[in-house]
């Protein structure tokens, strides 16, 4: 059977070869440097940027590979349902449930938590047990379900739900579905069928699938939508096999084969071959497909929009998809255990998806066009998640961009040249772009205007200083860092800034101009400074401020003013206001990030685009912020203080002997 991922794959061998040779040509018109064997990604090669993911397989304490659903409970546990048992996550560790637990069948299909609390498992021989009170109890009616099911202990699709009265529907694969009051009393609530059985609970109503038609008969079967109440039908369609069924409050779907039906709307979408489940949350369709990964349909997008569909760990099985409370998405699979990523917008480009080397050093752009340099190579990013690889080359090229231009060096020490929207410089170690030129440092400082015109800053140093950093002020001043501190420049001589401070005289990272609070300097060890047009010190931020780092590695300020700080430990965004008032976010791997440990950062139109040792990870500036990303000034001195209290009382304690 064609999966739609062959489809994709194959939809663009026929032009490949077109294709490839306007790619060289394309090589050629922006970098002439690069000789006819350089190599070209196109968009089409590439797979899909995604998530940075976290396995939960059995190395990691799962009991098994092969999943089939997941619950967060009302505390907070995790639980995941193997074929080898069931498992409780703490965030911590896993603690494994098995029929010596008391299951009914270490086979648990479902799981499902009731209105008090209780988690209920549905076993593959279709008895049932739940788990109340740090203990696993058998259902007391099992010996109903055991007479209702006869010899039919092989059925593979089943279902449970509840309603508010605490009566329990369920559906088991061609034996229809049963109603079981807490009574005990048991009625056949919808009637035996030759086809997948499942019945699902949206709103007041119950969605099963029934066949009425001799089993030698094949093609499309009636789906019966009805009420608790019984009053009627809600509808009949003459559709295959139901799936599944979900609902996020919003939009309500059923998946039958390879159709999806709108419930609300009464439409039909195009689903996948071999769907395996469907699961509907925040305005997202998740379909999950065997040996596909999870096709993702973004509601809120038309049908026709770009991004409206993307897939996501393709080549797995995944069985069921679920959102917990901290905005996480967890993703069980049929043969490599649980994925978990903490935040799905946060997309990310490594070696699957084209990069020859995924460690981005640096990052520039115009707009919405960002390109980043690696060793021995250029690449760039486009949307929807084309990206174009310029390489392999002779060097390590550095990048910056002005308003208008690309600035990069490459391996013409003399020569310097402009081409479409490049200028290429000699060789240096640092540039620093701003409005309509750059600077570059090497035993001299130099600058470069758009139209490639050469000057000079500073002029040959006798002692050899290369600057690691350079920037330039709103005034036309110009600053260098290097390993003894910072320095002003001139054309004829470099002067310490205040050598008298130690802060000045610390190792110089990074150098980026603030509109507002002027030159912002990275240190290796003191955090981040800010140094007004008078070389006034105007406040300093480190670790006790909410750094992440004080070894900052570099800087970023975008349009809005805000400072962007990467370090090996994450990255901060620093929002200063009125009053000298700082609000600062922290992103680490534990918000999507594929490392810690930042090379480049790089923000526009909403997207922030963050390169580092393993990949780049494009994330949304405007996502929700959770009370752990964002410190004000104060809250964070309050912390300290508490903390500092908290500490002494424990010394007091333990020098009692308490």
């Amino acid at each position: 059977m064609i999966r739609p991922l062959s489809n994709r794959q194959s939809s663009s061998s026929g032009i490949r070869g077109v294709l490839y040779g306007c790619s060289i040509v394309l090589i050629h018109l922006f970098f002439p440097g690069v000789k006819a064997a350089a190599q070209v990604l196109r968009p089409f090669d590439l797979k899909q940027p995604q998530p940075a993911y976290t396995n939960f397989s059995t190395e990691r304490g799962l009991p098994s590979s092969e999943t089939y659903d997941i619950h967060q409970d009302k505390k907070g546990y995790i639980w995941i349902a193997t074929d080898r048992g069931v498992t409780r996550y703490d965030g911590y560790r896993f603690t494994v449930f098995t029929k010596k637990d008391g299951l009914a069948d270490n086979v648990i299909f479902k799981l499902v938590e009731d209105r008090h609390g209780r988690i209920w498992f549905v076993s593959f021989s279709g008895m049932l047990s739940y788990f109340e009170n740090g203990k696993i109890v058998p259902y007391k009616y099992n010996y109903k379900i055991r007479k209702f099911m006869g010899r039919a202990y092989s059925a593979t699709y089943k279902t449970l739900v509840f309603d508010e009265a605490d009566n329990l529907y369920y559906a088991i694969q061609r034996l229809g579905s049963m109603k079981i009051t807490p009574s005990g009393e048991l009625t056949n609530y919808h009637p035996k069928g030759l086809n997948g059985m499942i019945v699902k609970k949206i709103g007041d109503k119950v969605f099963p699938s029934v066949s009425d038609y001799p089993v030698a008969l094949t093609g499309r079967f009636p789906c019966y939508m009805e009420t608790f109440s019984r009053k009627g039908y809600a509808g009949v369609y003459r559709i295959g096999a139901l799936v599944n069924a979900s609902t996020d409050g919003t939009h309500s779907f059923v998946c039958m084969d390879d159709t999806i039906l709108d419930v609300n709307s009464g439409k039909f979408l195009l689903g996948e071959f071999s769907a395996i489940g469907i699961d509907c949350i925040d305005n997202q369709l998740f379909t999950g497909i065997y040996k596909g990964g999870v096709r993702l349909d973004n509601l809120l997008l038309g049908e026709k929009h770009p991004l409206r569909v993307t897939y996501l760990l393709e080549g797995k099985s995944v069985s069921s998809v679920m959102k917990d409370r901290e905005g996480g998405y967890w993703f069980t699979t049929l043969e490599n255990g649980v994925y978990y990523t903490p935040d799905l917008n946060v997309r990310s480009y490594g070696v699957r998806e084209g990069l020859p080397n995924p460690n981005i050093l640096q990052l520039a752009g115009i707009d919405t066009r960002v390109v980043g340099c690696f060793a021995n190579g250029l690449v760039q990013f486009s949307d929807p998640s084309g990206i174009t690889v310029f390489g392999p080359l002779k060097y390590n090229p550095m990048i910056a961009a002005s308003r208008k231009r690309f600035y990069v060096t490459w391996d013409q020490p003399l020569k310097v040249m402009v081409k479409e929207d490049f200028v290429f410089l000699t060789t240096c170690s640092d540039i620093y772009a701003y409005q309509d030129h750059a600077l570059y440092p090497q035993t001299s400082v130099k600058k470069a205007d758009d139209n490639g015109f050469i000057s000079d800053v500073l002029i040959y140093q006798r002692d050899q200083t290369v600057f690691q950093a350079v920037v330039e002020t709103g005034s036309g001043k110009v600053y260098g860092g290097e390993l003894s501190g910072l320095y002003k420049v001139f054309l004829d001589r470099i002067v310490p800034v205040k050598p008298s401070d130690p802060l000045f005289s610390e190792r110089v990272t990074d150098l980026a101009w603030h509109k507002k609070l002027g030159v912002v300097v990275a240190t290796r060890g003191k955090g981040i400074y800010f140094m007004d047009d008078h070389e006034k010190l105007i406040r300093k931020i480190d670790m006790k401020d909410g750094l992440l780092n004080d070894q900052v590695n570099c800087l970023f300020i975008d349009n809005n003013g805000l400072v962007y700080v990467g370090t090996n430990s994450g990255f901060n965004v620093i929002k200063i206001s009125s009053g000298n008032k700082i609000e600062i976010r922290s992103f680490t791997t534990s918000h999507g990030l594929c490392s810690n440990e930042i090379n480049s950062i790089y923000a526009y139109g909403g997207k922030i685009w963050v390169a580092t040792k393993k990949g780049l990870s494009v994330l949304h500036a405007d996502r929700p912020c959770s009370e752990t990303e964002r410190y004000s000034w104060n809250t964070w001195r309050q912390i300290t203080a508490i903390l500092k209290r908290e500490l002494s009382l424990l010394i007091s304690l333990l020098q009692q002997g308490l």
